[in-house]
C-alpha cells in the first residue's frame, strides 16, 4: 500500500534526475508489493530493500528486483555496517572505483594476521593535500581495519603524488605506531590512477622514504604513469599495473610473493642447524611433511654471507652429514636440497646423533662464534639411546636448542634435550605440522633477539613498548566459541535465532576486568563451527570484539547438524596451539543439550 501511494510522486521526481528509494521493513507486508515497485523501477528509480530481524527476503527481493541492491540485517544497530554499500552503487563510476580500492585494501588486510604485535595497518588518502585517515597504532585487530577501510571516503580534486609521500615520511614514526626501532619491516603500498602533478617531487621523496628502510609497492590503475611508478618503486618487481579498477579487486593475489619476501623476519646474523629424525618411528609420508615443512622454515629468513646460514644433519641408527652452515648461501639451494633429501628408516639413536651434530657448531666447519647459535631438532623424542648427557653437553657450549616435538611424544627425553619445557613445540599429528610454522619461526629468532639489550622502561611513562610489554605479556586471553546444534532443530534459520543470548554473551566477554595484573583485559575471540568430522564450516580468527564480526556470525544461515564430539574438541586443540599465543586459553561452547553419555567424546570419528 505504502508503495503504491508513493509511486506517483517518485515517478515525477524521477523525471528531474537521479532518484533512489531506500525501503526499510521489521516484517512481512500484509500485501502485493512485486506490482508497485516494478512500476517505480521501470521509471528508472533505484530501488534498495533493506530488511531488519523477521522480515520476509523473497518480498526484499522483489521490491529492489536485484539481489546486490537487496540487504538482510538482525537488528536496527547494524543499519550502519551497510552504508557504505549502498553509496558506491549511488555514487556511479567514481564510487564504483573508489569501491574496487577499498575491495583491494580488504583483501590485503583479509589474508594477513592483524594485531598490536603482528600487523598492523594505516591508511592515508590524498589529491591537493595527504590527510592521515588511521594511523598505525589505531586499530589492532582485523575487523577493526577493515570497518575503517569501509568508513573511506574518496578524495578529489588533483594529484600530488610527491607532496603526499614526503608527508608519510613521518607516518611511519614511533608516534604514529611505526616499529622501526623493533626492526619491524614497514611497507607503503601508493595506489594512484594518473600522472602525478608534482612529478618531479617524486624521487627525491622516494629515496628519502627508501633510506629509511620503507619499501615503496606502486601499484598503477588505468591512467598511472609507468615511469613514475618505476621512480616510486624502485624496482620493477615491487610495480604493479592493471587496465582498469575491476582489476584492481584481485591484484592482491599477484602481491603475496613480494609482500611474503619484503616481511621475512629480520633477525640479527645467526647459525640455525635442523637435525631431522628420519628412523622408523617416524613413517615414510610423516617424513615428506617434515621435509616440506622445514624448506618453508628456511623460506621465512633473510639468508645470506652477512644474514642466516643453515647447515642440516640426519638421523637413524647413525648420524649423517647433509650440509654445513657456510655450504648454502643462497635460500633457493638450500631449500632444493631439503626437498631432496631421502627417509631411512631403522632404529632411533638421537643421543648418538646429538653428540654428532654438535661440530657443526665449530669455526673449523663454518660456524660464527659472534653470533647466536641454534638447534632445531624434529624428532618424538623416542630414542633408544641416553640423551641426556648429548643436551647437557650442547647447552654448555651455549647451543640453543629447540625440539620440534611430533607423534607419539616422549617428553622426558625431550625436556632433557631442550632443558626447559617452552622449548618443546608439542605438535602432536605430523599432519598438523604447517599450522606450527610462525611458532617454530618465532622461536628460532627469539634467541636471535636475546642477544640484544633488554629495553630500558621508563615507570613513570606510558607509551606503547611499555603497554605492549605489561598488558600482551602478562595478561592475554583467547576465547574460542564453538557450537552443538544437534537434532531436532530446522535448518536454514540464522544462528541468532538458535543462540539468542550469543550477542550479550560475547559483548560481558570481551573485556575482562578486576585483573591482578590489569585494571582489565580486552580478550581476543574466534568463532567456529564444526562439522561431526572435525572440518570447519565457517571460522573467524582470535581477535578483539567486533561487531562486524559478530553480525556476520549471527548472519550464519545454518545448513546441518553439529555434534560436541571428540572431533570438536580436537579441532580446538589445534586451533589453540596454532593460532594461540595467549596465557589464558578458554573453550566456550554452546549446546543444544548435555550429553547423557560422556563416552560420546571417546568415540573416535569418520
Amino acid at each position: 500500500g505504502d508503495l503504491a501511494s508513493m509511486e506517483s510522486r517518485l515517478v515525477a521526481a524521477s523525471r528531474q534526475g537521479p532518484t533512489y528509494l531506500i525501503v526499510i521493513t521489521a516484517g512481512r507486508s500484509a500485501d502485493k508489493v512485486k506490482g508497485p515497485a516494478e512500476r517505480i523501477r521501470s521509471q528508472g528509480v533505484m530501488v534498495f530493500a533493506v530488511g531488519v530481524k523477521n522480515s520476509n527476503k523473497a518480498q526484499l527481493q522483489e521490491i529492489s528486483g536485484d539481489p546486490v541492491r537487496t540487504f538482510n540485517v538482525p537488528d536496527y544497530h547494524f543499519l550502519k555496517w551497510i552504508k557504505n554499500d549502498i553509496l558506491r552503487q549511488i555514487c556511479g563510476p567514481e564510487g564504483d572505483q573508489f569501491g574496487s580500492m577499498q575491495i583491494f585494501m580488504e583483501s590485503i588486510v583479509k589474508q594477513t594476521i592483524v594485531s598490536r604485535s603482528s600487523t598492523r595497518f594505516g591508511a592515508i588518502l590524498y589529491s591537493d593535500d595527504p590527510e592521515i585517515k588511521f594511523p598505525l597504532n589505531k586499530f589492532y585487530s582485523r575487523g577493526e581495519v577493515l570497518k575503517a577501510i569501509k568508513a573511506l571516503v574518496p578524495p578529489s580534486k588533483n594529484t600530488y603524488t610527491g607532496k603526499a609521500l614526503n608527508y608519510t615520511l613521518q607516518f611511519f614514526n614511533e608516534e604514529h605506531g611505526g616499529r622501526r626501532s623493533l626492526n619491524v619491516p614497514q611497507i607503503l603500498m601508493v595506489i594512484t590512477d594518473g600522472e602525478a602533478q608534482d612529478h618531479y617531487q617524486l624521487e627525491g621523496h622516494s629515496n628519502q622514504l627508501r633510506a629509511k628502510n620503507i619499501t615503496i609497492l606502486s601499484i598503477g590503475v588505468k591512467d598511472a604513469n609507468m615511469n613514475e611508478l618505476l621512480i616510486m618503486a624502485g624496482s620493477n618487481e615491487r610495480v604493479f599495473f592493471v587496465e582498469d579498477f575491476k582489476k584492481l579487486e584481485t591484484l592482491h593475489k599477484n602481491l603475496s610473493a613480494v609482500i611474503c619476501n619484503t616481511t621475512k623476519l629480520s633477525c640479527k646474523p645467526m647459525d640455525v642447524v635442523f637435525l631431522l629424525d628420519r628412523s622408523g618411528s617416524i613413517k615414510t609420508s610423516n617424513y615428506q611433511i617434515m621435509k616440506k615443512f622445514t624448506a618453508e622454515i628456511v623460506n621465512s629468513f633473510k639468508v645470506g654471507e652477512n644474514l642466516t646460514h643453515f647447515g642440516l644433519a640426519q638421523f637413524s641408527k647413525d648420524p649423517e652429514d647433509e650440509f654445513y652452515l657456510t655450504e648454502y648461501l643462497n635460500q633457493k639451494d638450500i631449500v632444493d636440497k631439503i626437498l631432496q633429501l631421502s627417509y631411512k628408516g631403522g632404529d632411533t639413536n638421537l643421543g648418538k646423533a646429538l653428540h654428532f651434530v654438535k661440530k657443526y657448531f665449530s669455526t673449523s666447519l663454518g660456524s660464527r662464534s659472534d653470533v647466536p647459535q641454534t638447534l632445531v631438532v624434529f624428532s618424538d623424542g623416542n630414542s633408544q639411546d641416553d640423551v641426556e648427557d648429548a643436551g647437557d653437553d650442547l647447552r654448555r657450549s651455549k647451543i640453543d636448542v629447540l625440539a620440534v616435538a611430533i607423534g607419539d611424544v616422549f617428553d622426558v627425553q625431550l625436556l632433557q634435550i631442550t632443558g626447559d619445557p617452552r622449548k618443546i613445540i608439542n605438535v602432536g599429528n605430523v599432519k598438523d605440522l604447517p599450522g606450527f610454522k610462525k611458532k617454530v619461526v618465532d622461536a628460532i629468532c627469539k634467541k636471535s633477539d636475546e642477544s640484544e639489550d633488554e629495553p630500558i622502561v621508563d615507570p613513570g611513562k606510558s607509551d606503547d613498548l611499555t603497554d605492549e610489554m605489561s598488558l600482551y605479556t602478562n595478561c592475554t586471553i583467547d576465547i574460542a566459541i564453538g557450537f552443538d546444534i544437534s537434532g531436532g532443530r530446522a535448518f536454514s534459520v540464522p544462528l541468532f535465532r538458535l543462540v539468542s543470548p550469543l550477542q550479550e554473551i560475547v559483548r560481558s566477554a570481551s573485556t575482562v576486568s578486576d585483573l591482578c595484573c590489569s585494571a582489565s583485559v580486552q580478550t581476543r575471540i574466534s568463532f567456529s563451527i564444526i562439522d561431526v568430522d572435525g572440518s570447519s564450516l565457517y571460522v573467524t580468527d582470535f581477535e578483539t570484539y567486533n561487531e562486524d564480526v559478530l553480525r556476520k556470525v549471527l548472519d550464519f544461515s545454518w545448513s546441518q547438524a553439529t555434534f560436541f564430539n571428540s572431533a570438536l574438541l580436537k579441532y580446538f586443540n589445534v586451533e589453540f596451539k596454532s593460532k594461540s599465543t595467549a596465557k589464558v586459553k578458554v573453550s566456550l561452547y554452546f549446546c543444544q543439550a548435555l550429553i547423557a553419555d560422556s563416552e560420546m567424546l571417546c568415540r573416535p570419528t569418520a
